[in-house]
């Protein structure tokens, strides 16, 4: 491959060539190559641009001969893939003045130095916005988003890496600022332990499921009142709650289901269930009628995790976990096996395409005491 740059030393030119093979490499592992008459077809290269000043290194596609569609190339798992297999250097692919994988030329720094070990939430200082949730602290002060921005939101990590913490935490941020008729909860607790403390809040939409049969009738009850707001939104014209409520000035609630254990109470259910069926449905069709689907478990398992449901939950958060396969099944890739066991609540988190290292908000039990 053709490279725009001079005056490079021989040092220079094979660290270039190495970042090349680890783009090439995954390409080909992904199967994003053609075949012809028992040949293999890769995907064709025009050149690597140097932009030193931007510090970055950009490879060319020659679209006009590649043997796939420019939109495998262009999906983001394709970018995360090349990132985890170049140590972590950031990945950014663009389409706008030619196809272009542009790596970074220095090694991505561990995030998980400079971090704290502990961090008590802060409920006084959160930002402002609609329905905010803390994610957790990073390097540059404390993460919050809106759940309105982050669509449906999948959390895993082995036992005591801080999972059931951060929950509270979204909860107790949520419940601290809006009444029962700005937010609806529905709660899933097959362990029939993390969420009791919830059971009398008036924000339950209904009362707290602990089994498989209250699973499915809590979903299907939740699939009748998307079928009602698609009625209300269809007749305001209305594309979201946010758009509704500006149209109708009428106060609908966001509805948040959170499904604690959800690998667990999934097989039990069975994998052709009403109940998975209908979290099939509702993390397909919920978020555009304000519902937002929290789902967590110690034990990702893909053939639950299914692309229908992770191809739909567009916040990843990922504890420490006990193999690089459920790295892979809550981020998309691996990672999330390394992360210290000794410091309980550190995380890494896929916002906006991005991956970033924090540490997990720890709460007092007077916080939740004080709030039920």
């Amino acid at each position: 491959m053709a490279l725009n740059a001079q005056s490079l030393s021989a040092k220079e030119t094979r660290s270039l060539e190495t970042l090349f093979r680890g783009v090439r490499h995954t390409l080909l592992n992904r199967g994003l190559y053609g075949r012809q008459d028992g040949a293999i077809q890769e995907v064709p290269w025009k050149r690597a641009i140097l932009l030193d000043e931007l510090g970055i290194v950009a490879f060319e596609v020659d679209v006009s001969r590649s043997p796939v569609k420019i939109e495998r190339l262009l999906n983001p798992e394709v970018a995360h893939q090349i990132q985890a297999s170049l140590g972590g250097r950031q990945v950014k692919i663009t389409n706008s003045q030619g196809l272009l994988f542009g790596v970074s030329l220095e090694p991505a720094q561990t995030l998980a130095t400079n971090l704290p070990r502990r961090v008590v939430l802060d409920l006084e200082n959160r930002p402002p916005g609609r329905y905010m949730i803390p994610i957790g602290q990073g390097r540059r002060g404390a993460v919050w988003r809106s759940l309105l921005d982050t669509g449906h939101i999948l959390v895993g990590g082995e036992s005591g890496s801080g999972k059931s913490t951060w929950l509270h935490a979204m909860l107790i941020a949520l419940l601290s600022a809006y009444k029962a008729d700005e937010l609806w909860l529905a709660l899933i607790d097959p362990k029939q332990v993390e969420f009791q403390v919830y059971q009398d809040t008036p924000h339950l939409l209904a009362p707290l499921v602990t089994e498989a049969d209250g699973a499915s009738a809590l979903t299907a009850r939740l699939l009748d009142e998307l079928d009602r707001r698609r009625a209300l939104f269809a007749r305001a014209g209305a594309r979201n709650l946010v758009n509704y409520r500006h149209l109708t000035g009428e106060p609908l609630p966001l509805v948040l289901l959170v499904v604690d254990e959800v690998t667990d109470i999934a097989l039990e259910a069975g994998l052709k269930s009403s109940f998975y069926e209908n979290l099939i449905r509702l993390v397909s069709k919920g978020r555009a009628f304000g519902l937002v689907v929290v789902l967590a478990t110690q034990n990702p398992k893909a053939e639950v995790l299914n692309t229908l449901i992770r191809g739909n939950m567009s916040t990843r958060i990922a504890f420490r976990v006990a193999a690089n396969h459920h790295s892979r099944t809550i981020l998309g890739m691996s990672g999330a096996e390394k992360l210290p066991r000794s410091v309980r609540g550190r995380l890494v988190v896929r916002l906006d395409r991005d991956l970033e290292n924090l540490q997990g908000f720890d709460i007092i039990d007077s916080q939740i005491r004080a709030l039920v």
